[in-house]
């Protein structure tokens, strides 16, 4: 009788993407939500200590230019919220990459 450990109730996803110019150009943007989620904590003895980790949300972004039909130069933003920390959720902190794309 009681929520799973480490499970959000209620959680959340979406994900926008538009290419204003035709496959030129592609911007999208990713967002999750996740509520608060309950775990509980062995104590010495027979004891349990409930904690709840608190609700969090990220937000990702991508953004495209196809120079021509086999090449792509992408930019990546992870984590733009800088949501996480080492005891509850270990996710990566905010950071931003860029590459190139190349297809035979």
């Amino acid at each position: 009788d009681r929520a799973l450990a480490g499970q959000a109730a209620h959680q959340g996803h979406g994900e926008v993407a538009v290419t204003p110019w035709g496959e030129t150009l592609t911007v999208s943007l990713r967002g999750n939500w996740q509520s608060a989620r309950p775990f509980y904590l062995a104590l010495e003895g027979d004891g349990e200590q409930a904690q709840t980790a608190p609700a969090f949300h990220t937000l990702d972004a991508r953004v495209a230019w196809r120079v021509t039909p086999r090449v792509e130069l992408f930019g990546v933003a992870q984590n733009l919220t800088n949501q996480g920390d080492p005891t509850w959720m270990t996710l990566p902190p905010a950071r931003v990459a860029a590459g190139v794309t190349g297809r035979l």
